[in-house]
């Protein structure tokens, strides 16, 4: 049978001319199996230099693409023509973890579930001023191990009997990627 509390035991010599036998406590007597303590990023967190957007568990961002993760962020505005602003302001350098845009030439070919934050720095370094940019966008993209093809191919058409077509093709392999 378990003991709600711990058992306390004091040495009393009753022959002594005062008795104090102090304070006694009382504890609770705990056993209990494995607990597992678990916690989610905030959505939003505040440095110094940049906001971070923890979209990785974003339900909203579930099968989109990069751009309309953007458009679920406050002081980004995405126009019709995919035009990215930061703060109204055009003039924004968009990176990919940490590093130039090249991989992507349009945003609508990153998926949305391979995301883990995106990054908005409104306040550049100076290493940055020079080249004009008044905001940076660094989209970082989860480690994952994603070797393989991607491509996206895209047909339109006009009631002016006028079409076109655009198709892109990517191919990854550990640290190369083709496209």
């Amino acid at each position: 049978m378990k003991q709600p509390y711990t058992p306390v035991s004091n040495y009393i010599d009753l022959n002594s001319e005062s008795l104090d036998i102090g304070k006694i406590f009382m504890s609770q007597n705990f056993i209990t199996e494995e607990i597992t303590v678990e916690t989610q990023k905030p959505f939003m967190e505040i440095r110094d230099d940049k906001k971070i957007f923890n979209v990785e568990n974003n339900i909203i961002t579930q099968g989109k693409t990069a751009i309309d993760v953007l458009k679920t962020l406050p002081l980004v505005t995405v126009d019709g023509q995919d035009n990215i602003m930061l703060r109204n302001d055009s003039r924004i350098k968009i990176l990919i973890n940490g590093k130039e845009n090249r991989m992507y030439t349009n945003l609508r070919q990153v998926p949305a579930d391979i995301i883990e934050r995106v990054e908005l720095i409104t306040t550049p370094s100076a290493k940055y001023e020079a080249e004009g940019v008044t905001g940076i966008i660094n989209i970082i993209l989860k480690d994952t191990d994603d070797d393989g093809y991607t491509g996206r191919v895209s047909i339109g058409g006009s009631t002016l009997e006028t079409y076109n077509t655009y198709g892109s093709f990517n191919y990854k392999k550990s640290k190369t990627t083709l496209y």
